[in-house]
């Protein structure tokens, strides 16, 4: 499972979240369901570990993630990504519970 974020997403503002789920099957499009095959992309991710208090996940790996991209001079593509580990709800603190991506287009 995995989100795709089209904006700032946090206390004090919101953006259009898409909600993705890879299949391996054929999918027909139905009611509030899109089906697309995305093409080959460079990510640059980070892996942030459950932490111990309800403090939030993500936020500070997406701002480590803006600051890669910025010191190696490449831009972003699209938007944002997290992708969620099966075992997300019962995971312990410091365990791997989801993978915080950026595309980005390669440098030249």
């Amino acid at each position: 499972m995995s989100a795709l974020h089209h904006g700032l997403v946090g206390e004090g503002s919101s953006a259009p979240v898409e909600v993705c789920a890879p299949t391996g099957a054929v999918v027909d499009p139905s009611d509030g369901i899109g089906v697309r095959v995305e093409p080959a992309r460079h990510e640059v991710f980070v892996p942030p570990a459950r932490p111990e208090r309800g403090d939030p996940v993500t936020l500070p790996a997406h701002d480590a993630l803006a600051s890669r991209l910025e010191v190696r001079g490449l831009r972003p593509r699209g938007p944002a990504r997290e992708a969620y580990c099966p075992d997300w709800a019962t995971a312990g603190p410091g365990e791997h519970v989801v993978d915080a991506a950026r595309p980005f287009l390669p440098a030249g």
